[in-house]
């Protein structure tokens, strides 16, 4: 007899713990289940009780992932491997091909393009018009210095640089150092990239982010990724192919 009241108590727990998923608040009001009983039935109304705690898949808390900022900063690398092309020697003369230069005047370091006019007068020559005469000696020594083998003529303020004709093995050896610097430059993307995944993967271990939106930006950033990856090695291959047809 005993046995038959707690079976009977335990399949009436459990029809008012189905029903209490529902509407438990009136399923409780209704039901006269002792105070100990309501307890049990809200606890299993809110959630799965697995190993004494109680578990939810809904996310909580706001993200904070900006896909923006992180395709700024994978652009960053396109912007300064357009900069560093720009100023290699490929044996034909560009206005901007000196502005990597920096010139000691003023107390300070200025940029080439601050303190002088470069013009490209033939296709192997340069005018460097100085502004301020009283720094074309430190111009001078600021190209001088550089690793580009450029010996200026003066003629008080103005600059005349002939490119040497360039051999074979210089040629090679710039076509190996565009080669680095593309490499450097996809190295940042994917650096970005792997910066981007953890903020995903901290957020989805937080419940921030579901499953689902997990997978969609790991694909939007994957996306971007390779599609600057392929920008970068073209960008790398045309002035590769530049400099050896130059």
């Amino acid at each position: 007899f005993k046995q038959g009241r707690c079976i009977m108590l335990r399949q009436g727990l459990i029809t008012l713990a189905k029903a209490a998923s529902q509407s438990y608040p009136t399923v409780l009001a209704q039901s006269g289940a002792p105070a100990a009983s309501q307890y049990f039935l809200r606890f299993y109304a809110k959630g799965k009780h697995k190993g004494g705690v109680h578990h939810t898949d809904e996310p909580r808390g706001e993200s904070t992932f900006d896909l923006e900022k992180f395709d700024h900063e994978m652009h960053g690398a396109i912007a300064q491997l357009e900069k560093e092309f720009s100023s290699m020697r490929s044996g034909v003369a560009t206005p901007n091909m000196l502005d990597h230069i920096m010139v000691e005047a003023y107390g300070s370091k200025q940029a080439m393009n601050k303190v002088a006019q470069v013009l490209v007068k033939e296709p192997q020559l340069l005018n460097v018009q100085v502004y301020d005469p009283s720094i074309t000696d430190s111009v001078v020594k600021a190209i001088q210095a550089s690793d580009m083998g450029l010996n200026p003529q003066v003629d008080k303020n103005l600059l005349r640089i002939v490119l040497p004709k360039m051999t074979k093995e210089t040629r090679q050896q710039l076509s190996k150092a565009a080669h680095k610097m593309g490499e450097d430059a996809k190295v940042h993307v994917r650096r970005v990239r792997q910066h981007a995944m953890n903020h995903i993967h901290k957020e989805h271990k937080a419940k921030i982010v579901t499953d689902d939106e997990t997978k969609t930006l790991e694909k939007k950033v994957q996306t971007l990724t390779d599609s600057l990856i392929k920008q970068l090695d073209a960008m790398t291959k045309k002035k590769q192919d530049f400099i050896t047809s130059a």
